[in-house]
């Protein structure tokens, strides 16, 4: 494991809550993008 791996994926979860709480308080975007945007980032993160 990358010395950096535990702070990258601490940085996805704040990432993670943000973009939760963006799509809850305003219904945008998607829950689907929401779920793309996060998902694609956690392939991009744990291929690094």
């Amino acid at each position: 494991m990358c010395a950096t791996a535990p702070a990258t994926f601490r940085a996805y979860g704040g990432m993670v809550k943000a973009a939760v709480r963006e799509w809850v308080d305003r219904e945008a975007p998607s829950q689907n993008q929401v779920r793309d945007l996060l998902s694609e980032t956690l392939i991009v993160l744990s291929e690094r």
